[in-house]
């Protein structure tokens, strides 16, 4: 948590508030920095006491005495932001994407590109183009688009289908698109073994008779994520090779 979502992520999507301008924005992610830094500092107590008692010295209130007295964290349900933590996870994945894209691509890390989303969860929609900055900061994205499926995608793209978005970054003519189909084609067959392992699975009578319903719920959501995305792959092939 600490060195992936915590630095790599939420340290890295602050730095343009930080620095902007919006200073209630500012104060608002500098407390919530402080608060995070606190309890992670606090959780790793038991194991670097020395390091985390000098890193608190900085961190604690005037009033507040030394770490190794302060209570343990305990779990509150009251910051279990469950839906913001989902929206987030498909950010990442998203970014991830395009990240990849971007690699597949051989561009440079300051050569900024364009980037069209397809998604047609509505509130997944409303979240990507709250979070444009947060598209520019971390995948140089200078121009993004936010779409639903029903609408037409860029014919000549790169294209990366997760369980919930189709990301595409549209390509010029100076590109060879037969290493980005051969790369699809290999999304396609892995996407198509994961599909079978879980049709075996719905279809083994033990399975389904002795496997708790929230169990069989969550297989059946996995296919249908899985069988999405397969769709995804197979339509931007056929506009690959029209």
């Amino acid at each position: 948590f600490v060195y992936d979502k915590f630095c790599s992520w939420f340290i890295e999507l602050s730095k343009n508030i930080l620095h902007g301008n919006d200073e209630a924005a500012m104060i608002r992610r500098a407390s919530v920095l402080k608060y995070s830094y606190r309890q992670i500092v606090t959780l790793l107590h038991p194991i670097t006491p020395f390091i985390t008692e000098e890193l608190w010295s900085h961190l604690k209130e005037s009033k507040e005495d030394l770490l190794i007295i302060q209570d343990y964290p305990e779990y509150d349900e009251t910051l279990n932001f469950s839906n913001d933590q989902e929206m987030m996870n498909k950010f990442i994945e998203v970014i991830t994407s395009l990240r990849n894209l971007r690699s597949s691509l051989n561009l440079k890390p300051k050569e900024e590109i364009n980037a069209s989303l397809f998604t047609d969860q509505k509130e997944l929609i409303e979240f990507f183009k709250n979070t444009e900055k947060g598209f520019e900061d971390l995948a140089r994205v200078k121009s993004l688009t936010v779409q639903t499926k029903d609408l037409a995608r860029p014919t000549k793209s790169v294209m990366k289908a997760t369980t919930h978005t189709e990301v595409f970054i549209p390509l010029d003519g100076s590109i060879d698109l037969t290493e980005q189909i051969k790369k699809l084609e290999k999304d396609l067959g892995k996407t198509e073994k994961e599909i079978e392992k879980l049709d075996k699975k719905l279809s083994n009578e033990k399975f389904i008779s002795n496997a708790k319903d929230e169990v069989i719920a969550k297989v059946k959501e996995e296919h249908s994520d899985l069988t999405e995305k397969k769709n995804s792959i197979v339509e931007n092939l056929e506009n690959f090779k029209s």
